[in-house]
């Protein structure tokens, strides 16, 4: 363990401030604790690992048993053959050409229908169930809700909470507290477990901003953490928790079919999300990284103005500023269409709503090609 300790600490030391020396801080500070790597990285992936087994566990005791109470039936069972030849074309694409299809009509026994039926079947029975869906959502819904109200409880006596200018007085030379080391331990084991579930939970439209969401998210907390910019990353985090759940918990209103909850909920979403994201992230946390940080001292301007890891992390933080603004658009859009629909649609999601956009693909192309032999498929068909 202490080998493992040392490469972390090695590994980052070129991402390190060379005026920020913890062990030499604790030694000026008897009783004062300050960060360092090999005390966050490895743990937090234990944790991010621990939280899967988690969700796992009340994924199926908890929200499954919640969501049959609440009339969600689970997934259709699709029964098709095994057929090698469009399983192999069908893992190339999930829509197929029709001049593959009529490609596929000379490798088996089968007509252009029954191979589209086939495809649309298997299709089917991939896409995830409103079921799924609303076990993934309620899970985010607790868990956000829970760091939330942790992020909240351990910031509301911090100076910093109120004042972000504090983050920079004294700085490095800041005590981080257990509340803190705990609230980032959480944090970051959070977005290690959705890294991880990333190839498991459903596809989204928006699946590669999601997965440079987490990246960026995980760099900015590795790295704050590094170089003791704990008080600010704490406020990032507090932040971005306020919106979240209540996304979740519109999603999981939407798929118990509470069209009228869905709204408010998703309304009360769309305020904070401004408040929080378009307006304290950009005009008051960015605000004191921009500008604040340049206003506390002689010798804090000097280091800020040497050390290029505060303008790496400082374009990290403008980096997520601008997916805010990718995903204000498809808030706004989501709302005009409910406005002009009558319904909230997740469209974010490749899945949603059935059949979904593939299917809908797949649905289209059976109308164009439909053949007037519409057998079953069975194993027998197949040369």
């Amino acid at each position: 363990m202490e080998t493992v300790r040392g490469w972390i600490e090695t590994s980052s030391s070129g991402f390190l401030l060379d005026f920020y020396k913890p062990d030499e801080l604790s030694k000026e500070n008897p009783g004062s604790y300050f960060p360092k790597t090999s005390h966050m990285f490895f743990q937090s992936i234990v944790f991010g690992l621990f939280l899967i087994v988690v969700r796992w566990i009340m994924e199926r005791s908890i929200f499954k048993p919640v969501g049959v109470l609440w009339g969600i039936k689970d997934k259709k069972v699709y029964k098709i053959a095994d057929i090698p030849e469009l399983e192999k074309a069908y893992n190339l694409s999930k829509t197929l050409p029709h001049k593959t299809v009529q490609t596929l009509t000379k490798k088996t026994s089968l007509t252009e229908r029954q191979i589209q039926i086939w495809i649309r079947k298997r299709y089917q029975r991939d896409a995830p169930s409103t079921m799924q869906r609303f076990c993934e959502s309620s899970w985010n819904c607790v868990i956000l809700s829970i760091f939330g109200v942790y992020g909240v409880y351990a910031l509301w006596d911090k100076p910093w909470f109120s004042k972000a200018m504090h983050c920079w007085i004294g700085w490095p030379n800041h005590h981080v507290t257990m509340d803190m080391y705990w609230y980032y331990l959480i944090e970051l084991g959070f977005y290690w477990s959705t890294m991880f579930m990333i190839t498991v939970d459903h596809k989204r439209k928006d699946s590669t901003e999601m997965t440079i969401h987490h990246l960026i998210t995980i760099s900015l907390l590795l790295f704050s953490w590094c170089n003791n910019f704990i008080r600010f990353g704490a406020l990032v985090l507090v932040v971005h928790d306020a919106a979240d759940s209540l996304l979740a918990a519109a999603k999981m209103s939407k798929y118990c079919e509470k069209e009228r909850l869905t709204e408010c909920i998703y309304y009360v979403f769309m305020v904070v999300w401004v408040s929080t994201r378009l307006i304290i992230f950009p005009y008051v946390l960015l605000y004191s990284t921009d500008f604040e940080i340049f206003q506390v001292d002689e010798p804090m301007i000097t280091l800020v103005r040497q050390c290029w890891q505060y303008k790496i992390f400082n374009v990290l933080l403008h980096m997520l500023l601008i997916l805010h603004f990718f995903w204000t658009y498809i808030i706004m859009k989501a709302a005009y269409l409910q406005i002009k629909q009558g319904e909230i649609k997740d469209i974010r999601s490749d899945s949603e709503e059935g059949n979904s956009e593939g299917g809908e693909k797949i649905e289209d192309e059976i109308n164009r090609n439909s053949d007037t032999n519409n057998g079953y498929i069975s194993q027998n068909n197949v040369k």
